[in-house]
């Protein structure tokens, strides 16, 4: 990135971009760089917790031992949707979001004419509308015609999936 900028070396490009007055020495980082003992390092943390504030403390303040009805304590506490993410019917259905995620990746590049799509753009209405956007700020145009042809067949696309492989 550095030879991209113009630059020979990360570091030029730090000097150039990051102000010297937030910037920190880091020989200058800390001033235990030698190291301490055992017995040094328990007086500074015992210097450190004698600068905490002790307030009054509400935990657990309301909290009264009851019994749960085992039908609560099943579905709703213990309720294994709580903790399981994925069930095979989820999974089938994440299979048709990775490929349509790159489909769509896939149309964002030809659209746009870059030679690849952020990775950040999961999901099709979002990377559809990034496209727009980027289009329009690099052609100074926008068909919209074909951007919205684009966005009916990924909606069709999705739903003929989801059905196939729900079936």
């Amino acid at each position: 990135m550095a030879e991209l900028c113009g630059f020979d070396t990360l570091d030029s490009l730090i000097d150039a971009t990051v102000p010297k007055s937030i910037r920190l020495d880091s020989m200058k980082f800390s001033k235990f760089d030698g190291g301490l003992t055992e017995s040094q390092m328990i007086e500074h943390m015992k210097y450190l917790a004698s600068k905490n504030k002790v307030f009054k403390s509400y935990i657990g303040m309301g909290y009264y031992d009851t019994q749960v009805p085992p039908v609560i304590l099943r579905n709703i506490m213990e309720n294994p949707a709580w903790y399981t993410q994925y069930t095979r019917t989820k999974l089938r259905y994440l299979r048709v979001d990775w490929s349509l995620c790159s489909i769509t990746k896939t149309m964002i590049t030809d659209l746009t004419g870059l030679p690849m799509s952020n990775a950040s753009l999961l999901d099709e209405g979002t990377a559809a509308a990034e496209a727009m956007t980027i289009f329009l700020r690099e052609r100074k145009r926008l068909l919209l015609l074909l951007t919205i042809a684009t966005l009916k067949l990924l909606i069709f696309a999705r739903l003929e999936l989801v059905v196939s492989i729900l079936r």
